[in-house]
């Protein structure tokens, strides 16, 4: 009896001792540095969301792989207007997933900032395989440039009453491959009674990397001979923001518009 009470005992203590090691219940970590706006400064306060995932391999038959989440850490901070670059620190991180991930996301500014997943070649847009992050790769210290997005704004000038709602199309592609579409969906409507209407472009990608680009504009419901795309004449960078590109347009009738009164006159005759 007194041996066993004696293992019993030993083994309560050897199992008191596991739950209580920080090996077996893994001790959290943290993860800081700088977040650096790819170019220029905040046109506005951004209130960035640093997210750490962690991740698991499930593998369903016959070859597809999935990293469903199982647990995430974030922290949120403020970029002030004016400022470039923004202290972080995510804490409580669990230590032992599979993978994991760093995503950054805009809350109620992903028109300016884009959500986003570190990788060493540069931040991606979408879950890539070089996005996720062995545990014993992960840093403690970790800077990297956030992807913006660069605005362009203008205005679609008719230059005469409009006799009806007009609706245009604005695209960008790029200078050097104008098949290669950067965007594209956006409309703008021109209101019946209007002369001008203001359009502004949020969300292309800077990423795009040296290449120009050229904004494309096209009338989706006027007619045939004023329905032409336009290019404008210059070539863009996605570096800046860009303001006043402004488009000039024509509506000119249908020709049976202007038949119409001659056959009244005819018929009336």
């Amino acid at each position: 009896m007194r041996k066993a009470n004696a293992l019993l005992l030993f083994l309560g203590l050897v199992l008191c001792s596991a739950v209580a090691s920080p090996s077996a219940i893994g001790q959290t970590r943290s993860l800081g540095g700088s977040l650096q706006l790819d170019t220029g400064v905040a046109a506005e306060d951004l209130r960035l969301e640093i997210t750490v995932n962690n991740h698991i391999i499930i593998v369903q038959p016959p070859f597809s792989i999935t990293r469903p989440i199982t647990s995430s850490e974030s922290t949120e901070v403020v970029m002030l207007a004016g400022q470039d670059s923004i202290d972080y620190l995510v804490t409580d991180i669990l230590p032992d997933p599979v993978d994991f991930t760093v995503q950054i996301s805009c809350l109620g500014c992903s028109s300016s900032i884009p959500d986003q997943y570190y990788s060493m070649g540069g931040n991606r847009l979408g879950l890539q395989s070089d996005v996720f992050i062995d545990p014993e790769d992960l840093p403690e210290l970790l800077d990297f440039n956030v992807i913006s997005r660069a605005r362009i704004s203008g205005t679609i000038d008719l230059g005469a009453v409009a006799q009806r709602d007009l609706i245009f199309a604005i695209s960008v592609v790029s200078d050097v491959l104008p098949e290669r579409i950067y965007q594209s969906g956006t409309t703008v409507t021109l209101p019946n009674g209007a002369t001008r209407v203001d359009y502004q472009l949020l969300g292309l990608n800077r990423e795009i990397g040296d290449d120009l680009f050229r904004v494309v504009l096209q009338c989706l419901n006027c007619s045939a001979s004023s329905a032409v795309a336009q290019l404008f004449p210059t070539a863009l960078s996605p570096l800046q923001n860009h303001s006043g590109i402004d488009f000039q347009v024509t509506d000119e009738g249908p020709i049976f518009t202007t038949i119409a009164p001659m056959l009244d006159l005819l018929l009336n005759d």
